[in-house]
């Protein structure tokens, strides 16, 4: 029997299948030793299972994606996603595995497609104690789903869709020190070499849950090194600390330039890249993914050759590189679109990433000021998802398309798409997903600058929010509305002198304009690179003074252009240290003579 491991298997959760009969049969727990058996069983003949190697791809968080919508804590983009795809004679299935950012944390999608409906039955033990399940070892767990959920002795069963189906399970290992500490480490608080980790340790101890793979002893091989700092690296990109991530995945390289070893060097940079992204180093991730790229093509490895495309064209996306962005996007729709015409069957992406795809063309036309292919792109992702019978999938596509109108002003349309998106929701009994959409909106409205209206839907979601108790996602936009009060920017001298509603309107809808956005983030880059704000600062006054509206606002040219940097550096800037961000606000501030 071989096994195919899902996941992280060194440090975080993974899945263990039989790769003969492609079934779940452990879910594990490498880093506090812990191990789940499992048994599945999907009511039907499956006379066949073709089990597609794991692979990854670079995650960009979107509000619209339900994984990180409803996930209880906080996942981690710091890693790639590793993603398993069945095709069965039953149907296909796909299991995506987002690590945590606590260590024993993870979040698995599971996404069926089937041509009648089936019953997937788990057979495990467990404890039900209100909406949380826990297994053994005191793994916690908790089943989101639309679908019908049925609970018995042993088993949990789950009533699958003809068409598509979604399940969210969310998985939380919580750490035994007792009975694991034969597998951890005394670090000790004075060794430079090791302070990376202690940092990343509980605040209240200094005993850190690392297996004995990560003490680098100087004895260690280079080989050795490779893995272990490989590890350390994942470790701590899973607890959020990217810097010292990407210098530790940086030895691993390093070492494994003795071994000359190109498949954990693709890995490495796969990895290296991930982070980079996380962190908004657009660039150097695609540097690394381009490299990678070159090693896995010589590898052959189909699968993470296309992880590489979708995340080089997502890096230069987020560069403002519109035009290299849309090669690569369209590289890969029509691979999709010439496998669909033969009937061959795609490896790698399914009828679930096309619509994503054509969704990210639609923005990188916005951004090159092709509005009207944007919206046509928008309409045929969500024509793609309509195919699959995937509900969540076409409200979320509703909102994509309601958001594009609205960012091309044609407000009518959109409103009708948002309205068609919420009568899913409330169709599917998804409350949540509801008032969620009424957020979506208040923000679509903010982004246009009109404040009155979004303020509107605002408090309209917080109602649904509260009916639901969901009193964090309340924070969430009461923080939102905060936005909107007179004085939401405390180093700007417009806000301290209480600009007008209309001035701030006008701006935050002159900064949402894509092709200025675009334009924006190279000038910035060129101007920080250089160290002078004279470019920067023409700029974005070139642009302030072609408001027509301007003269009647009251506000100087130069005023108005600190208030379109405020709301540019909200977007941009947010990633960096705060101080780090108020210098260079000062630094164009004071270019401006204001």
């Amino acid at each position: 029997m071989i096994k195919l491991i899902v996941g992280e298997p060194n440090f975080g959760m993974s899945l263990f299948f039989d790769n003969d009969i492609g079934k779940i049969t452990e879910i594990r727990d490498e880093l506090f030793n812990k191990r789940l058996p499992i048994e599945e069983t999907l009511k039907s003949i499956t006379r066949k299972i073709d089990m597609y190697p794991a692979t990854s791809y670079e995650l960009l968080p979107d509000e619209s994606d339900s994984i990180f919508v409803q996930s209880p804590f906080d996942l981690n983009t710091g890693l790639p996603v590793k993603i398993l795809k069945q095709e069965m004679s039953s149907g296909k299935r796909r299991i995506e595995i987002f690590q945590g950012k606590n260590l024993g944390s993870c979040a698995i999608r599971f996404s069926f497609y089937m041509p009648r409906a089936f019953k997937w039955i788990l057979n495990i033990n467990y404890v039900r104690n209100k909406n949380q399940i826990i297994f053994d070892d005191n793994i916690k767990a908790q089943i989101l789903t639309p679908i019908k959920v049925s609970y018995s002795q042993g088993s949990i069963e789950l009533s699958l869709n003809d068409g598509y189906s979604q399940i969210l399970l969310f998985l939380n290992s919580e750490l035994d020190y007792f009975n694991t500490k034969k597998n951890l480490l005394l670090l000790d608080p004075n060794d430079l070499e090791k302070q990376s980790i202690i940092k990343a340790a509980p605040n209240d101890s200094n005993l850190y849950p690392v297996i004995s793979f990560a003490y680098l002893l100087k004895s260690k091989t280079p080989t050795e090194k490779t893995i272990d700092y490989f590890n350390i690296g994942s470790i701590l990109a899973s607890a959020g600390k990217y810097e010292e991530a990407v210098e530790h995945y940086k030895k691993s390289l390093a070492f494994n330039e003795q071994i000359g070893d190109a498949i954990m060097e693709s890995k490495i940079l796969m990895n290296l890249a991930s982070v980079e992204t996380t962190m908004g180093k657009n660039k150097e991730a695609l540097d690394h993914y381009q490299t990678a790229y070159k090693l896995l093509e010589e590898q052959d490895n189909i699968y993470l050759v296309n992880s590489a495309l979708i995340a080089m064209a997502k890096n230069y996306y987020e560069l403002g590189e519109y035009k290299q962005a849309l090669e690569y996007f369209n590289h890969i729709i029509s691979t999709i679109q010439e496998k669909k015409a033969g009937n061959e069957t795609d490896k790698f992406i399914d009828e679930m990433e096309e619509s994503n795809i054509l969704s990210y063309i639609s923005k990188c036309l916005m951004g090159m000021g092709k509005f009207e292919e944007a919206v046509k792109y928008q309409r045929d992702a969500l024509s793609s998802i309509k195919t699959m019978n995937d509900l969540i999938g076409e409200s979320n596509g509703l909102v994509r398309l309601g958001e594009t109108l609205m960012a091309v002003n044609r407000i009518g349309e959109a409103m009708s798409c948002f309205e068609q998106a919420m009568r899913i929701r409330n169709q599917i009994g998804d409350d949540r997903g509801a008032a969620d959409c009424l957020k979506k909106m208040g923000n679509a409205f903010y982004d246009r600058g009109k404040f009155q209206k979004a303020k509107e839907y605002y408090e309209k979601a917080i109602k649904e929010f509260k009916a639901i108790n969901d009193y964090i996602d309340v924070e969430k936009v009461k923080r939102l509305i905060d936005r909107l009060k007179l004085s939401p920017f405390p180093n700007c001298e417009l806000c301290n002198l209480k600009c007008s509603e209309k001035i701030r309107g006008m701006a935050r809808s002159d900064a949402m304009d894509p092709i200025f956005r675009k334009e924006f983030k190279s000038t910035l880059r060129d101007s920080l690179a250089s160290k002078d704000m004279t470019v920067i600062k023409n700029f974005i006054l070139d642009q302030a003074s072609r408001n027509i509206h301007l003269t009647s606002s009251g506000a100087s040219p130069e005023q108005y252009a600190f208030c379109l940097l405020l709301h540019l550096s909200d977007e941009y800037l947010k990633k960096i240290k705060t101080q780090t961000r108020y210098k260079i606000e000062k630094m164009i501030k004071d270019a401006l003579g204001i």
